[in-house]
């Protein structure tokens, strides 16, 4: 073979290498394009935050069912018996959500555990806890669709509580889940309160001062249980009363005096300045103005014998040092004519009812009973 043919050879080898080279090229440009552009098929089926707000407009809690994951404990209630269950709706609805994504059954992930589900309420919403920074989240399953959802945290003003954080979600869920378990334990088939009546008892009851160290003279009451009012135990109903007299210093004169008397643990103490806890005085009048808003009687009706009296002064004295207080939180109630009563989450040891009395624009309590589960 020539020389001359061999280069020929060789150029035409060359040319033909290239053009395969720009085709291999543009092949695997145009396979790389499409992969970037194309949108996964697992996000069309995922809910956003959108989708999430008209779950919470359009859900139906006619037949939904409110299931409680406790261990290997399961509760189920039905949701609607909540009085008020569209409250908590409303609560859930107005919660700024963000989407995430599922968390990992692996590693530190594994402590993720079911705590509540909402069936059958047209979308189920699954609560689960997490040790881990996304705290409490919500597994959303609509008929078409899922989604992952938590609350980002809201700082408060000025270091307070925050506005908003992923535990909110499980105490919205715990609060709906004892009103509707009370209404299944306690309900006798009568008239039902409305949701705004209960909200007017857990004024009446003073019961949202749970979350405050503050004492209120009803909350007095709810310091012993009785079947008649008047039966009311006084000693520990004055344990903490939490008086408002003008001129509450006790002097030493009515500090020799309640040495006299025969209920008063302290006789061996010499002086007022040694006393090791702080003595309390309530006058007669301002105990019989806190009985008779709140239940129409007087200590005039009851047994006052268990706390000390002065007569020379009309009265009372204890000697409480710390903070402790009676309280009563509505979860279910009925009424039948002027009379209302109310029943307390139940616990393991049993709930709390409380009868009232219509008395002019207010109510008089007329009993506190402690109520045992089966």
């Amino acid at each position: 073979m020539s020389k001359k043919l061999f280069s020929v050879l060789c150029i035409v080898l060359l040319l033909f290498a290239a053009g395969c080279s720009d085709t291999n090229n543009e092949i695997e440009e145009n396979v790389t394009q499409e992969d970037i552009t194309q949108e996964p098929v697992t996000d069309e089926l995922m809910l956003t935050v959108s989708d999430l707000n008209g779950i919470f407009e359009s859900i139906n809690l006619s037949e939904a069912n409110l299931v409680f994951y406790d261990g290997e404990v399961t509760n189920t209630c039905a949701a609607n018996d909540a009085i008020r269950a569209g409250s908590y709706i409303e609560k859930l609805k107005n919660f700024t959500w963000k989407e995430c994504e599922q968390p990992s059954t692996s590693g530190l992930n594994a402590d993720i555990q079911l705590v509540f589900e909402l069936s059958n309420a047209g979308s189920d919403i699954s609560l689960f806890r997490t040790s881990l920074q996304v705290g409490h989240y919500i597994h959303v399953v609509s008929p078409q669709r899922e989604g992952f959802f938590t609350l980002p945290k809201i700082a408060g003003e000025h270091n307070s509580e925050p506005k908003q954080a992923s535990y909110m979600i499980r105490d919205t869920f715990i609060n709906w889940y004892d009103e509707a378990r009370a209404a299944q334990l306690f309900s006798t088939g009568g008239e039902v309160l409305t949701s705004e009546e209960l909200d007017s008892f857990v004024d009446f009851t003073e019961s949202r001062a749970m979350n405050s160290n503050i004492t209120e003279k009803i909350h007095c009451f709810f310091t012993s249980f009785y079947d008649d009012i008047r039966a009311l135990d006084f000693e520990p109903f004055m344990r903490y009363f939490p008086g408002d007299s003008i001129d509450t210093t006790v002097t030493d004169e009515e500090f020799e005096l309640l040495r006299g008397v025969e209920i008063w643990p302290f006789k061996e103490i010499e002086s007022l300045d040694s006393m090791p806890v702080p003595i309390h005085k309530y006058s007669r009048s301002e105990v019989d103005e806190a009985l008779s808003r709140y239940a129409g009687i007087t200590t005039a009706d009851l047994d006052t014998s268990g706390v000390a009296y002065l007569e020379e002064y009309d009265s009372f004295y204890n000697y409480t040092s710390d903070m402790g207080r009676g309280m009563f939180a509505p979860a279910y109630g009925e009424k039948s004519g002027d009379t209302v009563t109310l029943w307390t989450v139940p616990r393991q040891d049993g709930a709390a009812m409380l009868v009232l009395q219509k008395s002019g624009e207010s109510w008089h309590i007329l009993s506190h009973q402690h109520v045992s589960i089966k």
